[in-house]
């Protein structure tokens, strides 16, 4: 996962590290090599400093954008804007009439504040449209131009005060077109004798309470996302509830994402869901609750499931089984 600051961290550091041990033998790995064109390819930065983000910070309404890039069928541009003292990061599609027709996963994040956001878009196009408006001398037509919508993290997501005293800011893009190769690429399918798929992942939370304790109370929608699993297709995710207080802080809402849907399953997934979750007890033992069992359907229309608000885990287990 991208925007993962944990571990995308160990991933650079174990290169670098290769990286230094092989240049005394006047040689690095083709193995090490690859990965870092591959993240050189995948990854998108954007540093603003200097006037730029004296401007963003402090001027409503401002807005900058980034030069047109082409990834594949995809040309898009990035901007960020001052929207009532917020800012929103967005990505924003060339309007031509051969742009990419394919849904694409995107991730945006700013690495100096660790505000995240993931999202499969469909970058539609809406055609233009007339209207005829009748006036007393007689009836007028007026045209509105097309437009694709773009991809852009909440308002509330990312507020100016989190950016105070910050010399730069570097925010960074993932973006994945989802063609129908990538779609159908995984072996995920109901099997001859039509017994149910089954996945399960864990995520250690304990080292990522911190990141979330930093973060500015003003950013309620701020979410803190697992690695993604099953051939990326899945993410759990976590955030402050709505319903924490002074007597309730560490209370935290967790939730399940779609982020594509595999094969055999491109209308939607009905699917039947167990999660569990636990804390570190004496001796380190693992101490929790009965799992909690519900079904849900899914789309890329509606692709989230919140779960349950809970306080003091630091593991979650979740259990998707599909028929």
């Amino acid at each position: 996962m991208f925007s993962d600051p944990i571990n995308t961290q160990q991933r650079i550091d174990l290169i670098e590290g290769f990286c230094r041990d092989s240049k005394t033998k006047h040689l690095i790995p083709e193995c090490i090599n690859d990965l870092c064109l591959g993240y050189k390819s995948k990854a998108i930065e954007w540093i603003i400093k200097n006037e730029d983000l004296d401007s963003l910070l402090s001027v409503n309404n401002f807005k900058l954008c980034h030069k047109y890039l082409e990834i594949e069928s995809f040309m898009f541009s990035l901007s960020l804007e001052n929207k009532n003292n917020h800012i929103i990061f967005s990505i924003n599609p060339l309007k031509i009439e051969s742009q990419c027709s394919y849904r694409v996963y995107c991730e945006l994040y700013c690495v100096e504040t660790q505000s995240q956001f993931k999202r499969t878009h469909l970058f539609k196009f809406r055609k233009r449209i007339s209207i005829l408006k009748h006036q007393s001398n007689g009836t007028i037509q007026i045209r509105k131009a097309g437009k694709f919508e773009s991809c852009a993290w909440p308002e509330s997501l990312l507020n100016i005060s989190q950016c105070e005293n910050k010399r730069k800011l570097t925010f960074s893009a993932h973006i994945n077109i989802l063609d129908k190769t990538q779609r159908n690429s995984i072996p995920i399918s109901p099997s001859n004798n039509n017994k149910p798929f089954r996945i399960e992942y864990k995520w250690d939370l304990t080292r990522y309470y911190n990141i979330l304790h930093d973060i500015s109370p003003q950013a309620r929608d701020t979410k803190i996302y697992s690695p993604n699993f099953m051939d990326d297709c899945w993410c759990l995710w976590f955030q402050k509830s709505d319903k924490s207080s002074d007597r309730n802080q560490d209370l935290y809402t967790f939730g399940l994402q779609l982020l594509k849907l595999p094969r055999n399953y491109q209308q939607g997934i009905l699917f039947k869901g167990r999660f569990s979750f636990g804390a570190k007890g004496g001796d380190n033992e693992d101490q929790h609750v009965d799992p909690i069992e519900f079904t849900y359907y899914v789309d890329y229309r509606h692709p989230e499931v919140k779960i349950k608000n809970i306080k003091n885990v630091s593991w979650v287990n979740i259990e998707i089984i599909m028929q």
